[in-house]
């Protein structure tokens, strides 16, 4: 602080000198040069001879020197942000290390230091790996079994439609989490979900999972043969039961990591329904479901 006060002193005198040299040097120019020559030839003292020293410059030292004094004298006035606790002094005024600034999201939001980069990772991947197969694999299911019900493509189409959007609290859920999580996650390039966002929708697509595959017990339930004997209602359910029972394997340890927020749930079972054994011969379709996701009515 000390040193900045000299400088600044220092600075306003040779600013001052600086002007105070030009403003005798046009002095001089204007009403000196009939008087000062005689002045100076009858006693030469020192002020004459000062004053002669500076007739005799030409007219760029005195403006030079006048404006590259005010510039110093406006660099060293200039104000500058005090040099912060913990932050070492460089050369002159100026830190060696830049203080720490404050960055903020691009919504304007303050960043969550806090946040673990980890636990998100993990989670989008759970949900790209395990989530959408398993919801993909029991949509291809429905679709297979309507296909065999009817061959009217147009009734096919309304019948795999009207199955997404059949009203119902739990489906209603699954469908809004899932189309929300596929539509940004399956796509290429994949599109980065906000943490909190891929926790609502992943708990949103657990809630409706087990109504929205008791429509295939429903489709099962509208035909008198069974379904199962056709090679490619087969073929489907075995890839449904595999995707099912990787997702309820998984699961189990997302519900015991307190880091995944509302999906916490270490001491409750999984809401996706339990794992699923081999086809057996001979059994009909709709009692291949685990008995939670097989009940009409989910308590």
């Amino acid at each position: 602080m000390g040193s900045i006060i000299l400088k600044r002193l220092a600075s306003f005198v040779v600013a001052a000198g600086g002007w105070m040299l030009l403003g005798v040097r046009t002095a001089l120019d204007l009403v000196g040069w009939s008087t000062a020559p005689d002045d100076v030839g009858v006693a030469m003292t020192r002020l004459d001879q000062i004053l002669a020293w500076i007739i005799g410059l030409p007219w760029g030292v005195p403006w030079g020197f006048a404006l590259i004094s005010t510039m110093w004298l406006m660099w060293v006035s200039w104000p500058r942000a005090a040099p912060t606790a913990g932050t070492e002094k460089g050369n002159g005024n100026q830190p060696a290390t830049e203080p720490t600034s404050r960055h903020y999201n691009e919504d304007g939001s303050y960043p969550n230091y806090f946040f673990d980069h980890a636990a998100h990772e993990s989670l989008t991947n759970f949900a790209v790996e395990k989530v959408i197969p398993a919801g993909y694999a029991q949509e291809l299911l429905q679709r297979t079994i309507i296909e065999k019900l009817t061959d009217n493509a147009i009734l096919q189409d309304y019948a795999a439609r009207g199955l997404l959007y059949q009203y119902s609290y739990e489906r209603n859920q699954f469908r809004d989490g899932f189309s929300e999580l596929s539509g940004r996650l399956a796509g290429s390039p994949m599109e980065y979900v906000p943490f909190q966002e891929l926790v609502d929708c992943v708990d949103q697509i657990e809630k409706g999972y087990k109504a929205f595959c008791r429509q295939t017990v429903e489709l099962a339930g509208s035909s008198e043969k069974n379904l199962l004997e056709d090679q490619s209602v087969r073929e489907a359910w075995e890839e449904w039961r595999e995707a099912h029972n990787t997702l309820v394997s998984e699961y189990d340890q997302v519900k015991r990591e307190s880091k995944y927020g509302k999906l916490y749930r270490p001491q409750k079972p999984s809401r996706w329904g339990g794992p699923i054994s081999l086809l057996p011969k001979g059994e009909p379709l709709p009692f291949l479901l685990p008995p939670d996701i097989a009940e009409e009515k989910q308590r």
